[in-house]
């Protein structure tokens, strides 16, 4: 006992080993900003911001390699609940959330905050209702939990096989945004970054599984909040002499008010189910900030929160972090850290945007298009905004900026040194790593414990289920970089979408087989199935026949369906058998032993004595 409390006790010595880190990227800032200051080559610059911190990464996933099943798949259940809720919250942005959310604040002011409200109700949801009871039942992937729930080995397969679109979506989000931040750092071409992209996922997840990429993405997490505070303290300094920018960016808030009724920018009111969020294309600012449903109809909003809640409960690539606690009370824990800091990142996007758009109203429109400032011809110059209208003045709806580079554009409009816009870019390329990282493994688990070995409930030896993941962990990011790299699709449409998918097809599910006895293996397998290609439906025909219904809200008919196919088809079977009963009431239990746990041993003990 005295040894496997040893092993799955938390290392005291993590502190300092982040510490470092921490130390070690400040360090690696700073001494860019020296060598700038003193006339050094820019394109050395850049790649030191790129190629330093990659290399950082990858040399902690080749530190934390293991063949340990238990360290593999659940990174030995040791994992501090504030490291485990870190990691989740900026999974649960990723780069794509990060980057675009950061442009739907500036363009569309309050109405953006649908999708952060779902983020941060979504957690709560986790928290509360999912995250504890998959925890006590302890197995690694989303599928393999439904599959012993309900005792069907086709429920699994299916479940892996659903899910596994779902998350294919979102790593090819990730991988696309991580193309695009990562050329406009380095200055190359993006096929060169995706394949940087590919390198480094692989080396952060084959060497130990979820072991490598949780304390990865612990860097990344650390990196992501130093890149983005920063500058945005930098600026809340300039506002308002107090480096919070939660706080401080308030006086500015009211000030920009001030000066879009001045300058005329219009309040819009649109129909209740509209929901018209930028996309790829330059945009002009919609809409007064602090306005709202000027961008999304009311009904819109609140039904854009709900998808969102029920996609980010139930993710296949956020709810396998819940098993790497040691216990029960830390996954809760863990819940409440990631809704601290998913709320503290998106107040500190909300505050860039802020930022940003009172400097283009105060410095930038209703002047002649000969006085403008320095920077917007610069931003031109890189892409981030142009000139829409010609006129002798510059209205603010003739000024367009590029949804996913106003986060880059700020320390560019501030007159920052490079070396800031070097370090935001470096975080926001980080938040993409640790997104598609964190899909990575989940599907190399969905593919090697549920669709290759889900035929059987007997594990296969260790050594071939952990080759199998690893093959997995190589293929799996080559094949999403293919998919970005040919598909043209908004990346926050694809990490939307697989929200709807995953909300649709595993909310309804996962909710009633912790909270209804009375669920049986047809009613979810009906539920998942129609849930999910409802969802695909409804996508499809909002992108072809434009509909009166965004693609972005397709849970809103998912979810619904599925949720009535399963009460209805297991309330027509019948009750549940006691050996049903007697599961869930287990899972509803939070102390003793993890059921999975508990089954591998016994079933181990059968080999054993067959033999």
């Amino acid at each position: 006992m005295s040894a496997m409390f040893g092993r799955r006790a938390v290392n005291p010595r993590l502190g300092t080993y982040f510490g470092i880190f921490a130390s070690a990227f400040t360090a690696l800032t700073l001494l860019v900003l020296v060598f700038e200051q003193l006339g050094s080559e820019d394109q050395l610059l850049r790649a030191a911001m790129l190629l330093v911190p990659f290399g950082m990464y990858i040399v902690i996933g080749l530190g934390c390699r293991s063949t340990e099943v238990l360290e593999f798949f659940a990174s030995g259940r040791r994992v501090p609940a504030v490291n485990s809720g870190a990691v989740m919250s900026v999974t649960a942005l990723g780069g794509t959330g990060i980057v675009a959310l950061t442009g739907l604040f500036f363009i569309h002011g309050f109405d953006a905050w649908c999708i952060g409200t779902g983020v941060v109700a979504g957690f709560v949801v986790m928290g509360v209702a999912i995250a504890p009871f998959l925890r006590k039942f302890g197995g690694f992937t989303v599928a393999s939990y439904l599959g012993r729930r309900f005792d069907s080995r086709l429920l699994r397969i299916v479940a892996a096989a659903l899910l596994t679109v779902a998350m294919l979506l979102f790593l090819a989000a990730e991988m696309s945004v991580a193309a695009a931040v990562g050329s406009r750092l380095s200055g190359q071409a993006t096929p060169y970054v995706m394949l940087l992209m590919v390198v480094t996922v692989a080396g952060c997840t084959v060497p130990g599984g979820l072991r490598s990429a949780t304390w990865t993405l612990t860097a990344a997490v650390i990196v992501v909040v130093l890149a983005i505070m920063v500058p945005a303290g930098l600026m809340a300094v300039l506002a308002g002499n107090l480096p919070v920018p939660q706080l401080s960016h308030g006086p500015t808030l009211r000030a920009l008010g001030v000066l879009e009724r001045s300058q005329g920018l219009p309040l819009a009111a649109m129909p209740p189910l509209a929901m018209n969020f930028a996309g790829t294309e330059m945009t002009a600012m919609a809409q007064r900030f602090a306005s709202p449903f000027g961008s999304v109809g009311p009904i819109a909003y609140v039904l854009a929160a709900l998808t969102t809640m029920a996609g980010v409960a139930v993710a296949p690539w956020l709810l396998p972090r819940i098993g790497t606690t040691p216990g029960i009370y830390e996954t809760r824990k863990s819940a409440g850290w990631a809704t601290v800091f998913a709320g503290v990142l998106l107040l500190t996007l909300s505050a860039f945007a802020v930022f940003m758009r009172d400097m283009v109203m105060e410095q930038l429109t209703m002047r002649e298009i000969a006085s403008v400032p320095a920077w917007f011809a610069t931003l031109v110059s890189e892409r981030l905004a142009a000139v829409g209208a010609e006129g002798p003045r510059l209205a603010p709806q003739s000024v367009l900026f590029a949804r996913d580079g106003v986060l880059f554009a700020l320390p560019i409009a501030a007159g920052f040194p490079d070396t800031v816009l070097y370090m935001t870019l470096a975080g926001a390329l980080a938040a993409a790593l640790a997104g598609a990282v964190a899909a990575t493994t989940a599907i190399a688990h969905t593919v090697g414990e549920d669709i290759v070995a889900g035929t059987s409930w007997e594990p296969l030896p260790d050594r071939i289920r952990i080759y199998l993941v690893r093959i997995a962990m190589i293929v799996i990011p080559i094949c999403a970089a293919v998919i970005a790299a040919s598909t043209k699709a908004d990346p926050f449409k694809l990490a939307l979408w697989a929200l709807a998918l995953s909300g649709s097809t595993a909310f309804p599910v996962v909710i009633l087989s912790i909270w209804w006895k009375r669920i049986d293996e047809q009613g979810a397998l009906a539920s998942m199935v129609v849930g999910f290609f409802v969802a695909v439906l409804t996508i499809l025909l909002a992108e072809t026949t434009g509909v009166g219904l965004s693609s972005l809200l397709a849970g809103v008919f998912g979810i619904p369906a599925a949720t009535l196919v399963a009460l209805g088809i297991s309330a027509w079977r019948g009750a549940p058998g006691k050996p049903e009963l007697e599961l869930v009431m287990d899972i509803r239990i939070p102390g003793g032993e993890t059921l999975y746990d508990r089954d591998t041993r016994r079933q181990r003990q059968k080999q054993r004595q067959l033999r």
